[in-house]
């Protein structure tokens, strides 16, 4: 089942914590410098794990009895996963990348939240070219899938099945290694990057 909705609290909180701690490490005059040279660089809802149950909600099929079941009851969600992702200049020449995504879930599905930590490195190789070296990673973020219980009447019983496969051919405990269970598509990204003004 769907754990509470509210489980991104403490990852807001634990950010918090954390800037207060650098705020009083630092002191006032360091902490609004650090807060000034700080910059979104991502807001966004939804996209990466996000779109596989959207392209779940596409399917469905009929009970022996006739009785439709369509998928978006399933893998529709009230609210997208919240994307944030934040830079901190810590000198002209280097950044920390911060940021967090919050939980989303549906009646079968839950993406957990997740904390994002990086950094971005430049260095000039002359008065018009620079490099730049960048990396990221999502901790937490994961995608789990629930089951169903099926009833497979006089020739199977009552068994647990993957929802989406329940009215296929295969049998439903083969069904179950087809759930998803799945980290983020972008949970360890590097990038590295040259530039040059003409």
């Amino acid at each position: 089942m769907p754990r509470n909705r509210l489980a991104p609290a403490p990852c807001a909180r634990a950010f918090a914590a954390l800037g207060v701690c650098a705020a009083l490490a630092a002191g006032p005059g360091q902490a609004d410098s650090l807060i000034a040279s700080t910059h979104l660089v991502d807001l966004h809802t939804g996209g990466g794990l996000s779109d596989t149950p959207e392209k779940f909600k596409l399917g469905g099929y009929e009970l022996s009895d006739g009785t439709p079941v369509r998928f978006t009851d399933w893998y529709s969600t009230d609210m997208p996963a919240l994307h944030v992702t934040m830079m901190t200049q810590v000198n002209p020449n280097f950044g920390i990348y911060w940021g967090f995504s919050s939980v989303e879930t549906g009646p079968k599905y839950q993406i957990d939240a997740g904390v994002t930590l990086g950094f971005l490195l430049i260095h000039e190789l002359g008065p018009k070219s620079t490099i730049s070296l960048s990396a990221t990673a999502v901790l937490g973020g994961r995608m789990t899938e629930s089951p169903c219980t099926a009833d497979y009447g006089a020739i199977g019983g009552v068994q647990t099945v993957n929802c989406r496969l329940a009215a296929g051919v295969m049998p439903p405990a083969d069904t179950l290694n087809y759930l998803v269970n799945e980290s983020p598509p972008d949970r360890a990204q590097i990038s590295l990057r040259y530039r040059r003004v003409f």
